[in-house]
This record gives C-alpha cells, structure tokens and sequence, in this order.
C-alpha cells in the first residue's frame, strides 16, 4: 500500500498459480530437471506441494471492484441507518456517553473508553481546544486531521474544501508543510499532491465508517532512496510501537467526504473528522501492509509470533525508533505481498524456520542490501520458482525449479516457525553458535548434532534457560507447516543433497573454508520422522 497511488491495490506481485489439472510438471533442482507425473496438485508424491499451507499473501485476494462496492455499501448503509459517528468509537454499539473533556467521542461503556484512552488521550485537548465547535470560523470550514512531518503531534485543522471544474483543494500551507519543501525542493504543492481513499484498502474490522476517508500526500512513502529518512512523518511514527506502522514521507491531511465511489461530479460532501474516524484512519496506518501487529486482538486476521533482527547501522531503523537487534514480535499469518522464504540450513537441521522482510522501507539508500552477521546463516534461503510453457507436442507444462540464494533485506528480516508456533531467541543464538562451531572445527553439521550442542548450550546458560524449550519442540509429526507454500520435506530434501554446494557457498562469503562433508546417511530428513519424504524426485 502506497499511499498517493488512488484507491489500488495493496502491494502486489502475481503469485504463480498452481498448474492446471492435466498439465505435465516437471522439477528443476540445482540445475537438474525432473519430470513428474501429469496429475499435479493430486499427487503430493509426485508433486511438491504443501497440504497444509495457509499462509497465501494478501495481494492476491485483493479485488478493487469487490472493495469499491463494500465501501459503497457501506456508505448506504450509514445514509439509511444513521451518521456512525454517534457509535461507540470503539465497537458498532451505540455511543450513549461522551468523554467529559471533549465531548466529541462517544463510548457504550466505561471498558471501551479505557480501551480507547491510549489514543483517545493524543487528541481530547485539540477536540476540546482549537477544534471545539465554538471555534469552527464559518459553516463552510470543516475538521480535518494533519500528521506535521517535524513533530510528534498530530493536530486537528479547520479547512475549506474548494472546487472547480479542473479541480479540488483546500490551502494546505502551513508551516510544516513549507518546512517540508523548503528540506526537499517540492516548491509545487499541486504537482506533488498525491490523493487516495483508504477505504479500500482497509475493511476496518467490519466497523461502520459512513464517508471516504480520503489521505491528500504531499511525498511518496517509497521514497526512501532519495530523501533523508529524517523526513519520514514523526506524528505518524509516534502513534504506534517502532516498526509497527505504515511510514510515510512528507505531511499528510486527512478529511471525510460523504460522495460514494465513483460519484466524482457535484459539491464535495465535506464532513467533520472526528474521534471514531481517527481510529480507523490509525489502524489503517498500523494494518494495511502490515508487517508487525502492535494489537494482535484488533488485527482482521490470524497472527503468529516472531523474532524480528533489525540492522542497527540503518539511518531508516533510527528515524522510526528501533534500537535494538532482536525483539520478539507478533506478525500476520499471511504476508503482504511475497511468500514466506525457507532458510536453507534450518531446514537441513529439520527445523522448519522461515524469513519474511520485516520492514516497510523497500531501501534505505545504502549501495549494498542488508547482509547483518546475525544473518550469516539465517539468511541463506530456497526461493522455488514455476514456469509454465508448452511443450513441442503442444501440452502445457509445469517446470519447478528450486533456487539457493542470500536473501536481502532492508533494515529487518523476521525469522518464523512454519507451524506459527514461537521460535525464541536462544534458539537462534545457539543455532548461530553451533554452525560457527562446526565451521571453527571443519566437523560435521547435523540434526543430532544440534540437538546435542543444545543441550550443552542449556546446561552452560544455567538458570536463563531453564524454562526455555528445545528449538525441536515443534518438530513432530502432528505439527503442521502453514508457511510453506511447498513441502517442508521437499525443501529438507533438496538441502540435504546439496548441503556440499550450500556450505560452499555460505562460507565464501565469509571467507572460511568448508567444514567437512557430511556422511551419506546423514543427507536425508527422513530419520526425523517428519512424513513423505521425495526419493526419486532427483534421481
């Protein structure tokens, strides 16, 4: 989600579409390609893949018809049933009592208003102050809400909406924005205005919202390659944990207009901004692309926990606020826009540890990608990539080829359980201390062999790790990988033969030599009892 870019898509990449009944498939590994039989996805032994994935990113459900007639709809709804903002600005209930400071938020009872006092707080004074209806200047000036790029504070603005026939606008100068342009060379304010309606890029929860919400930018939040990141929105950053809402560059005005979509012609419906809007205009911010959940509760979807490695050299990490290299954080099952990515060597361990980007700064305008040493093994993964084409009789055909790259990141990666479950950080710290281990001794890497560096590692910490679980505590049968788009015995499969070629790899960058070969035996997953396993696909 970019915003600036109208009422579209979230960010999107087209997902490659399992192949059609009938086709033929055949699997490329390491540069070998294999046929498999012709029933496709029917066939997990022929096939790689997983029965159990849940994990399909969003951009592929997005339907911009579909969204522009729920908001529509909803518009209706309120137009029949009443203005929503006489709901609780919490729930859909009635809002029978207002705050006694402002007045203006509404609540059905007390436990919603302490819910909703952590961000109702940042505004009650400006809704009881300056944006107080005695101080609205005529009948044509209407609330609106601006995120200032140089302060933490957001405020409430009285505007008038204009238009003519070419076009509409309220004066969006003030002191902010002529800081912001006198920082940045956007000396025209009409040629870098970006408008968008979040409505559809949102559902909020099913809640009522009654109007567009429309954002007018004055930035492009991808920018981040050509400007500071001191630039980034500080009112904006400050309304949720670091990394855990949507950055934006330059300064942001929000308003409500009650038009339905598509009903561009007439008079714009300006209406108030008011506290009820201002919550979903917030989660908006912290949800739609999201890539940390701050309220797991709030959040339309599943949610599972993770470990977050953030680049602490990252100018774009300081201007949002992360200073430390992991924190635990909880992120949606489903990614925004890229399927979740194996990491190679935990796989060949058999551990089923997957690695996302874990920030919404596609660059920090550093010359080379992210490659922090907590990432030295941990960011080493298998990207599987389909192709279909026809064959020279004229049938279609499925080639699946499994690629061993360096992931790159920009200022964070987050490292998940397949299942969902939690992965801690002792378990990437010792995963981390074992392949140096084996890399200082040229010995041998394996599943037993982690597990007993395990429990040296606990032993050693002592009472740190008492209650801490083994990082296999979820590897069993009955566990099921949502993650992986293909099988986890596949992608263990894959690594375990080419575990020569993967370590070769690893350690040239690290400009080590090669620890020594592991036996025959030890090259298959199948002595972890982890299901079917794929003899024959690359023989």
């Amino acid at each position: 989600m970019t915003l600036g870019e109208g009422a579209t898509s979230p960010q999107s990449g087209p997902a490659a579409a399992p192949p059609a009944d009938g086709a033929e498939v055949s699997i490329q590994a390491q540069g070998e390609t294999h046929k498999a039989s012709p029933q496709g996805l029917e066939d997990l032994d022929n096939f790689p893949y997983n029965p159990d994935f849940a994990a399909p990113v969003w951009a592929e459900d997005y339907d911009a018809e579909a969204e522009m007639a729920r908001v529509n709809a909803d518009i209706d709804l309120c137009a029949r049933e009443g203005d929503p903002n006489n709901l609780c600005a919490v729930c859909d209930k009635p809002g029978k009592d207002r705050c006694s400071r402002c007045s203006h938020a509404r609540y059905c009872s007390r436990e919603c208003q302490v819910a909703d006092w952590p961000l109702h707080k940042r505004f009650c004074a400006a809704f009881a102050g300056g944006g107080a209806e005695e101080k609205r200047p005529s009948p044509q000036h209407y609330r609106a809400l601006f995120f200032p790029v140089f302060s933490a504070t957001p405020e409430l603005h009285w505007v008038v909406h204009r238009r003519s026939d070419a076009r509409e606008w309220f004066d969006y100068r003030n002191d902010d924005v002529v800081q912001f342009q006198h920082r940045t060379g956007l000396w025209d304010l009409k040629k870098e205005k970006r408008v968008s309606i979040i409505n559809p890029m949102h559902d909020f929860g099913g809640r009522r919202v009654g109007h567009r919400l429309v954002a007018v930018c004055f930035g492009s939040t991808g920018a981040f390659s050509s400007f500071n990141p001191q630039l980034l929105n500080k009112s904006i950053l400050s309304m949720s944990k670091p990394g855990h809402i949507h950055p934006a560059l330059g300064p942001i005005y929000l308003y409500a207009d009650g038009r339905r979509l598509g009903d561009e012609g007439g008079d714009p419906k300006t209406r108030d901004i008011t506290p009820r809007d201002i919550g979903h205009i917030v989660r908006f911010f912290e949800d739609a692309d999201c890539i940390c959940v701050n309220e797991p509760a709030r959040y339309p979807g599943e949610v599972i926990p993770g470990i977050r490695i953030n680049d602490l050299r990252s100018a774009y990490n300081a201007a949002i606020g992360l200073k430390t290299a992991f924190d635990q954080v909880n992120v949606p099952l489903r990614p925004a826009s890229k399927y979740d990515l194996p990491i190679a060597m935990a796989f060949y361990l058999g551990l089923s540890w997957y690695i996302r980007p874990g920030s919404l700064a596609i660059t920090t305008g550093d010359r080379e990608p992210w490659r922090d040493a907590n990432l030295r093994y941990l960011g080493w993964v298998y990207r599987v990539d389909e192709e279909a084409f026809k064959n020279a009789a004229g049938h279609e055909q499925v080639m699946c080829k499994t690629i061993f790259s360096r992931a790159a990141f920009s200022g964070s990666a987050v490292v998940l359980h397949g299942s969902g479950k939690p992965i801690l950080l002792p378990h990437l710290s010792a995963f981390n201390a074992y392949l140096d281990t084996v890399c200082a001794a040229r010995g041998v890497s394996s599943a037993a062999g982690f597990q007993d560096f395990w429990a040296q590692y606990k032993q050693l910490l002592g009472a740190a790790l008492e209650d801490v679980p083994s990082p296999y505590e979820y590897e069993k049968a009955e566990v099921k990988d949502k993650l992986g788009r293909y099988h986890p015995d596949f992608i263990a499969d894959t690594a375990a033969k080419n575990i020569d070629s993967i370590w070769q790899k690893i350690l040239l960058q690290m400009n080590r030599p090669p620890p020594a070969p592991p036996a025959a035996e030890a090259r298959s997953r199948s002595s972890l009892d982890h299901g079917p396993l794929y003899r024959g696909l690359f023989d």
